[in-house]
């Protein structure tokens, strides 16, 4: 049997026609892009094979087990909507010709299943006399999700096509079934808090997306400046030491059986200890509850060097509070006050015309928090700005020149104890006395404790007996 598209417009009207065009616009544009916006009415005077997209839209699925959900196989080509004869009123093919369609679900199995309207599945092809402009889906088809699939689980529905003198361009249909999404309770910073406390933190989880949870397993990181302590044995501990100052911190995961209801929420039976180092100053302190056991927690520790705790096991209760206030993947930032003291310090140099002459520029950080660029504002630098009558002939690494003199230092992050020296190499191409330059710290400083320090003086021939 073979099938006119035309025909079965009868059924796709049962569609909302708004819908459906909303639904075809993805893959116009998605058309559109791939034959570079090709337009016309028919195809004509070519022997060149003439391409085609066919898949769904949407062409992704998040579903439930047991769900059943309408799919729309689409069709489209790199034509406008042709004309209708202004005698019959009948609007012409834009191919005519035969054609196949293969609906191919066997990438659902274990998933879900398709109805198919030519035939028992998960493979048919359905045969088609000629080509319409597609102003609506090909087909509506209904999706059954298995209520025994596994959340997590991914598949594809694939369709395909086939005709003489066409190219046929697939996209897939990807249905993945969804996981339980555990929501984690928003933080706040307690008033006060400073470097040196610990923070009891209140962690808790509700499922938001009306599933049943199997149980949960929390991964807790803090930056640099934060601390866990090893208190419980179903959490393993681990923390980065060495590395870029931005890639150390703290990381603990946790396993916690048991069955959690959708939209309750849950706590655990004491606060989760967070230690802010002396130097600490805005940690990332960020949590997240997700389902799953001992497996999934070797996923997340697969690897690297984590330590088992050895107190008393990590729990869970049911909150008694109304479940609200959660969100996805938590972060606090702590301590948000506190401060640094980042010094500058200067140099002299004495030579004669067409010479050239080292200058010591020197940076340290007085502490006692270090600075982690975490602030959000300007990044730091140290600029240069080479005294009159000289050029910077010679820069430390990842120093760039601006122009007029300028040479600027992108500073990471620093910290609490560093202490580094800048060495500029200067030319003195007319000898100016005591021609004075500065260096000089720009970027966010709002934490800077003392700005009297941030420039300094660089002076060549200076005025006076060496």
């Amino acid at each position: 049997m073979t099938w006119d598209v035309r025909r079965r417009r009868g059924r796709r009207e049962r569609v909302g026609r708004g819908a459906r065009r909303r639904g075809a616009l993805g893959l116009l544009a998605v058309t559109a892009l791939l034959l570079g916006g090709t337009t016309g009415t028919a195809r004509a005077g070519t022997t060149d094979p003439w391409p085609v997209s066919v898949g769904f839209s949407p062409q992704q699925l998040d579903v439930l087990p047991g769900q059943w959900v309408e799919v729309f196989p689409y069709l489209e080509v790199p034509v406008s909507e042709p004309e209708p004869d202004p005698e019959t009123g009948v609007v012409p093919p834009v191919h005519d010709g035969p054609y196949t369609l293969t609906f191919d679900a066997s990438g659902l199995d274990g998933i879900a299943s398709v109805d198919l309207s030519c035939g028992d599945g998960p493979v048919t092809t359905c045969a088609y006399d000629r080509m319409y402009w597609p102003d609506a889906p090909v087909d509506v088809l209904t999706l059954r999700v298995d209520p025994e699939a596994v959340p997590g689980a991914t598949g594809t529905f694939t369709l395909t096509g086939q005709g003489e003198g066409l190219a046929f361009t697939s996209f897939p249909l990807t249905v993945r079934v969804a996981a339980p999404e555990y929501q984690e309770r928003v933080l706040t910073e307690p008033a006060g808090f400073r470097a040196g406390d610990v923070l009891p933190a209140p962690l808790g989880f509700r499922i938001g997306n009306g599933l049943t949870g199997q149980g949960a397993v929390l991964r807790v990181t803090g930056t640099r400046g934060l601390a866990f302590a090893r208190a419980h044995d179903n959490c393993w501990y681990a923390e980065t030491t060495e590395g870029p100052l931005t890639a150390q911190g703290a990381e603990a995961v946790c396993v916690v059986p048991g069955t959690f209801e959708a939209g309750a929420a849950y706590e655990l039976t004491e606060p989760f200890g967070v230690t802010a180092r002396p130097f600490a100053l805005r940690e990332a302190f960020t949590y997240t509850f997700q389902e799953g056991g001992a497996a999934r927690a070797a996923e997340l520790t697969a690897g690297r060097a984590f330590v088992r705790g050895d107190g008393a096991p990590l729990a869970v209760r049911r909150a008694a509070g109304p479940a609200e206030g959660h969100a996805d993947d938590v972060t606090l930032t702590l301590p948000s006050t506190g401060a640094y003291d980042l010094e500058l310090t200067g140099d002299t140099a004495r030579a004669g015309t067409g010479r050239t002459v080292t200058v010591e520029a020197g940076f340290r950080n007085a502490g006692p928090a270090w600075y982690s660029g975490a602030g959000g504002g300007e990044p730091l630098s140290l600029v240069l700005d080479a005294p009159p009558g000289t050029t910077v002939v010679g820069a430390p690494a990842g120093c760039a020149p601006e122009g007029d003199g300028r040479h600027r230092c992108r500073l990471d992050a620093v910290a609490e104890d560093a202490r580094w020296t800048y060495v500029f190499e200067l030319r003195v191409e007319r000898k100016v006395h005591g021609a004075k330059g500065s260096v000089t710290l720009a970027g966010d400083l709002s934490q800077d404790s003392d700005h009297a320090d941030d420039t300094a003086a660089i002076v060549v021939n200076p005025v006076g007996r060496p």
